[in-house]
């Protein structure tokens, strides 16, 4: 599905809004990780607030 440039100028204001807003922001490439592992991952840091 392709977004309009206003749909895409309109994603890039709420995204740069959550980031300001946030306290912490983890980055992470994917690939050769397991899904178990990544999994684990994420909801370690969701635990951990």
């Amino acid at each position: 599905m392709a977004f309009t440039k206003d749909r895409k100028k309109a994603l890039v204001e709420e995204y740069k809004n959550l980031i300001g807003a946030a306290k912490n922001i983890v980055v992470m490439k994917q690939s050769s990780i397991p899904v178990n592992e990544i999994n684990n991952v994420r909801m370690s840091v969701y635990e951990d607030g």
